[in-house]
């Protein structure tokens, strides 16, 4: 039991950016570009976070968590990207929108078809 405990103890300050977050604007934000993106039916498992991972190219938006035969597991949308920002509110303007709709459908396509960029 105790290493359970010393192994969740150790765990907790990696897991806590990546536990889902975001107010109701944020969700709202995201809700409008999953709709317009045409995606509101696919049931993607997506996660707003306020950090990126150290291993994020600057400028990450989002991106996507992979198992070990590189089948997608979770979409990570980080909501203090410069676009997520202008898509929500109270400046909510249309062409950050649409990118961030951009941005969810290339994620979904790796989701389900996997990382090689090229293919995307």
């Amino acid at each position: 039991m105790w290493r359970v405990f010393v192994a969740l103890t150790l765990a907790l300050p990696w897991l806590l950016p990546w536990t889902p977050t975001g107010n109701a604007s944020d969700r709202e934000t995201l809700q409008v570009a999953v709709v317009l993106a045409g995606l509101d039916d696919a049931d993607l498992p997506i996660t707003l976070v306020t950090v990126t991972p150290s291993s994020a190219s600057r400028g990450a938006e989002a991106w996507i968590t992979y198992d070990a035969t590189g089948i997608g597991q979770r979409i990570f949308v980080y909501t203090g990207s410069d676009m997520f920002r202008c898509a929500s509110r109270p400046l909510r303007m249309r062409q950050c929108v649409i990118r961030l709709a951009s941005v969810l459908v290339h994620e979904a396509w790796h989701f389900e078809h996997g990382p090689k960029e090229e293919d995307a």
